[in-house]
């Protein structure tokens, strides 16, 4: 009877989120992104799915960035770009990747130093990436994306790398498999969204 009437409790959010969860939930939520490329879908059924992990707001913003009118015009879906905004980073889910809170926000930031690239057609200078987590609803979702994100906002930015191993690129097969595998959808949609185009 007590617990019937007594009031649902607020969670602490500086303490209750573990580092191997927050990666299990970043890593199902690209595996996601990821997905909508495979098929047309309605905007109702994209909605959905990426409420599962993903704020209202994220959710929106994602849509609004990378979903567009499949070529057939059955549905919506994703295509490939070399300027993918709103997608999880591609994080090691190493010792590189790392884990802090700030409390000015409320919510749980994941973070990596990405070194410059000055070769291909998209250079740029190292800087960390960094995806914010918030507890709504009674579920951990993902609510924010920083492209140039400065780890001393956060509370405790102990966990930052301050050597020089951290300009190197991670050597983590999970690194290589998950860039080859968006390499790969990514010219495989757009190869078929431009040749879908001329044939239409």
């Amino acid at each position: 009877l007590v617990l019937a009437v007594s009031p649902l409790v607020n969670v602490d959010a500086k303490s209750t989120l573990d580092k191997q969860d927050a990666f299990n939930l970043l890593d199902s939520a690209f595996q996601l992104q990821v997905s909508l490329s495979e098929q047309p879908r309605s905007m109702d059924n994209i909605r959905d799915l990426l409420k599962n992990s993903f704020s209202e707001e994220y959710t929106e913003d994602f849509i609004n960035m990378n979903v567009q009118k499949s070529v057939d015009g059955s549905g919506y879906q994703t295509y490939g770009t070399d300027i993918a905004l709103y997608y999880i980073p591609f994080f090691t889910y190493s010792e590189h990747t790392k884990l802090g809170y700030s409390s000015a926000n409320d919510q749980w930031y994941v973070y990596e130093w990405f070194p410059g690239n000055t070769d291909g057609p998209v250079s740029y200078e190292g800087h960390y990436e960094a995806i914010g987590l918030m507890y709504d609803h009674n579920k951990w979702v993902i609510n924010d994306y920083q492209i140039a994100f400065d780890p001393k906002t956060l509370d405790d930015s102990q966990e930052i790398a301050q050597n020089s191993s951290v300009d190197e690129e991670p050597s983590n097969p999970t690194f290589i498999d998950r860039l080859t595998d968006y390499i790969s959808y990514g010219f495989i949609n757009q190869m078929s969204h431009w040749f879908g185009m001329i044939a239409f």
